[in-house]
């Protein structure tokens, strides 16, 4: 598959490429970094740019793009926020900021339908990395622990042993324990990391689908 990422920096969108080529067991190719320009980091600015990556990838040969940002202690996503989205739901912001109902509507002659796949981990992404690493701190609930500043904070020192690890130090410690994912384990703990799965084998499998029918 060929996807763009649209994450809350550069570092984010490689470890989730890792975790999505363990998921689906096959290679995965990244847009250029480039495809849309970045003023920063965080959330708000994944949600700024979420319109341009899909709007981006509709003019591109990619199949679809991953839109992730780490839920933060926020109200986790619900069923029910599908017919009403929740304003404090960042999977419903990430959604409606990517407005990919547009671009879904355009005409995309000898392509596969564009795939659009949303992930909030919960409560980040460190958590689900502590999970496949087998080091979420003991006597804890992952989507409960760390939902405040400080816990994310122990999370982050927990994974990388430096709560401001830098980008080099984050990769090398994160890209192994994403391409050793146990993802049936770590879907029967983890809600956001099961989602995710589901989302991405579908895609997947609606692109082999319409591909075989060409």
């Amino acid at each position: 598959m060929k996807l763009a990422f649209c994450t809350e920096d550069r570092t984010d969108d490689a470890i989730l490429r890792a975790i999505a080529e363990r998921i689906l067991d096959e290679l995965v190719e990244a847009l250029p970094a480039s495809l849309v320009m970045r003023r920063g980091g965080g959330w708000q600015e994944a949600l700024r740019i979420a319109p341009q990556i899909a709007r981006a990838v509709f003019h591109s040969e990619a199949h679809g793009a991953v839109f992730v940002v780490d839920n933060d202690g926020d109200p986790p996503h619900e069923p029910s926020h599908d017919q009403t989205p929740m304003v404090e739901c960042r999977l419903c912001a990430l959604r409606q900021s990517a407005a990919v109902h547009d671009v879904l509507r355009w005409a995309r002659p000898a392509m596969p339908p564009l795939q659009f796949v949303f992930a909030v981990p919960v409560q980040v992404l460190e958590t689900w990395l502590l999970l496949g690493a087998r080091r979420f701190p003991h006597n804890k609930t992952a989507d409960q622990f760390g939902t405040n500043a400080t816990e994310r904070r122990q999370l982050k020192l927990a994974l990388y042993g430096d709560e401001r690890a830098d980008r080099e130090q984050r990769l090398s410690t994160a890209l192994p324990i994403a391409q050793q994912l146990d993802v049936p384990a770590m879907s029967r703990v983890s809600r956001s990391l099961a989602d995710f799965a589901h989302q991405l084998r579908a895609a997947r499998d609606a692109i082999r689908t319409a591909l075989s029918a060409e």
